[in-house]
């Protein structure tokens, strides 16, 4: 699937050349079964997936700059993009990122210290006079 193969539609061409539609309504059914088409016969689901983003943007551009236009091609790109922003919910939560980046098993130790050498001397120094002290110590430090 061509990533312009939504925004090539007469939909489009309806909104963004800023004409008079009389079958906008029309125009707005043939582009959510493209959507829906492209979904359910969709053989490599990221290219669907960079289809939907880029009918977005172009959609939310055609929406800011028409904002105060037309009533009815205003009201049907606002449900065109509302139609594209719940598929692409959709499709993003079943497509796999592409990025395969596993995930290392090892743990980080509980504990770590970060405390210097002479404070580590004081410490087990300190342990000669309170020896229930120096074993509490040498214990956190070897865990």
């Amino acid at each position: 699937m061509d990533y312009h193969t939504l925004t090539e539609s007469d939909f489009f061409r309806f909104v963004s050349q800023n004409t008079e539609a009389a079958d906008i309504q029309a125009a707005y059914d043939e582009f959510s079964q493209t959507i829906f088409r492209s979904y359910v016969e969709a053989g490599d689901p990221h290219r669907l997936l960079f289809a939907l983003i880029y009918a977005e943007v172009e959609l939310q551009s055609l929406h800011d700059t028409l904002s105060g236009g037309k009533d009815g091609a205003a009201a049907y790109l606002k449900k065109a993009l509302a139609l594209v922003r719940r598929m692409l919910e959709n499709l993003q939560a079943q497509v796999p990122p592409l990025s395969t980046a596993q995930k290392s098993d090892i743990q980080p130790p509980p504990f770590r210290w970060t405390g210097t050498l002479i404070v580590v001397a004081r410490l087990v120094g300190f342990g000669r006079f309170a020896p229930d002290v120096s074993f509490l110590t040498v214990h956190i430090l070897w865990i």
